[in-house]
């Protein structure tokens, strides 16, 4: 009589036990990325976890290379970006510096990938809302066990990040993968748990730039979900949005021109901000500065932050901050890269765009709004942020990943 006559179950294979040490190691990879334990471990967990996947990218590039190879020709403008970081050294104001972060450029989206050679869509989705879920739980715990380390001094929660804007960013990613896991039907108590967690995080933080991107990146998600199971369903809601836009700006322009109205001041006003947005304004001038000195070609990749001149010292030491981009996307390339900068990042942005509003038109599953709310997030983020163009950075893997992975 044999192991399975005698009522015993068969042996999972070896290949799904291997999947799944696999996706524990990518969720703790995400987690170690995000920089949710950055209060107990400096940058220390995030470097390493970078430095380890680096290597088994470089390792596994032997085992993959006709995908590697075949997914670089099919999406040549991300892989533009590297190579013109790489190649700037030759006219770069710190050519070491330049070159190694342009390495280091490259094997972010060889990250990217990878994983999206390992994964599918909705397994990528998976992996990474679990890595974000433990990243909110931590929060939590950061900021309510002894010693509290995640709320600062004037009560905004930061969780284990090192800032709250970087824990409103980890928290959004959470929201999105989780919205879109319930919407597909996956472990909904726990998804939604996980967003309604991750909504609450954000307004913990107080800070502006995540909770209003957030709430602009949720805005299509009704109307995707509509267009997948029902185009009745998705037509009446255009329609009312229509309405709903035509009568709201016919508003605000009686407003503003017989009554004199500031909205977009009384917006910031709303989230805490003035209209220097933070001092980004201040980050902005030094930029255009920067941009008349160097035109054509640039500083090199990163290369302005080897050196920075007076004035942003000054800024740092103001703000009390080692600030290290402009809080521009565009402005940033430009000062990298001179002219041809801002020219790449937008045509990657397109790219990418492109591909998620098709792949939501032909959609079947909710799962593939994912890829466009994520594209969504990180153009939100160019004008006040730095997610693209970006060595070993979190939102850079993502918007790759969202641009290339399969169903």
């Amino acid at each position: 009589m044999t192991d399975d006559s005698a009522g015993r179950l068969p042996a999972k294979p070896l290949n799904a036990d291997i999947a799944l040490v696999g996706q524990a190691v990518w969720v703790l990879f995400f987690f170690a990325i995000s920089m949710a334990a950055w209060q107990y471990t400096s940058s220390d967990a995030e470097r390493y976890a970078w430095l380890l996947a680096d290597f088994i990218c470089a390792f596994l590039f032997f085992r993959y290379q006709s995908q590697f190879i075949n997914l670089a020709l099919a999406n040549l403008v991300f892989m533009s970006w590297p190579v013109f970081a790489m190649v700037s050294a030759a006219w770069s104001v710190a050519p070491g510096a330049s070159f190694y972060f342009g390495i280091q450029l490259l094997m972010t989206v060889l990250v990217a990938f990878l994983l999206c050679i390992q994964f599918r869509l909705e397994q990528l989705v998976v992996v990474v809302f679990f890595g974000m879920f433990l990243a909110a739980l931590l929060a939590v715990a950061a900021a309510l066990l002894p010693p509290a380390r995640g709320i600062d001094f004037v009560g905004n929660w930061r969780g284990g990040f090192p800032t709250k804007n970087v824990m409103g960013d980890a928290m959004v990613l959470l929201v999105i993968s989780a919205s879109c896991l319930f919407l597909q039907g996956r472990w909904r108590l726990l998804t939604a748990s996980a967003a309604v967690l991750g909504l609450v995080l954000i307004v913990l933080t107080r800070s502006a730039t995540p909770m209003l991107s957030v709430m602009l990146t949720l805005s299509p998600l009704p109307f995707a979900y509509a267009l997948i199971r029902s185009r009745t369903v998705f037509s009446l809601l255009v329609g009312l949005s229509l309405i709903l836009v035509a009568v709201v700006g016919t508003g605000t322009y009686v407003a503003v021109t017989y009554f004199g109205a500031d909205p977009i001041g009384a917006l910031l006003a709303s989230f805490g901000k003035e209209r220097s947005l933070t001092g980004r304004t201040l980050l902005w001038d030094m930029a255009q500065q920067a941009m008349d000195a160097k035109p054509w070609l640039g500083f090199g990749f990163n290369a302005y932050w080897v050196d920075p001149p007076a004035g942003m010292l000054q800024i740092r030491d103001a703000f009390g901050q080692k600030i290290t981009f402009f809080h521009n996307n565009f402005l940033e390339a430009a000062v990298a890269f001179g002219v041809i900068g801002p020219v790449l990042l937008i045509m990657g942005i397109f790219v990418a765009a492109v591909r998620s509003i098709r792949r939501l038109l032909h959609a079947t599953d909710p799962i593939e709004i994912w890829p466009l709310l994520i594209t969504i997030q990180v153009i939100i983020q160019c004008p006040v942020q730095n997610p693209l163009l970006a060595n070993h950075s979190l939102w850079q893997v993502m918007f790759v990943a969202a641009a290339i992975v399969r169903r």
